[in-house]
């Protein structure tokens, strides 16, 4: 039988945890806040202006 592989967390996550903050940090001062989002991660979602086009299929594009 197959087992299931086991992760421990460590240090090791932690460094890439401290990685990654500092790269979407490093993104949102250049490109602004909200450029990048986590998926799963709740907030708030940004109201945009549209003006319809008259065509359905560029509207929901």
């Amino acid at each position: 039988m197959a087992q299931a592989a086991l992760k421990l967390v460590g240090k090791e996550d932690g460094e890439k945890q401290r990685a990654l903050e500092a790269a979407i940090a490093q993104i949102d001062r250049a490109f602004g806040k909200g450029s990048v989002m986590k998926l799963g991660k709740a907030g708030v979602v940004a109201e945009i202006e549209s003006v319809s086009t008259g065509s359905l299929g560029l509207d929901m594009a």
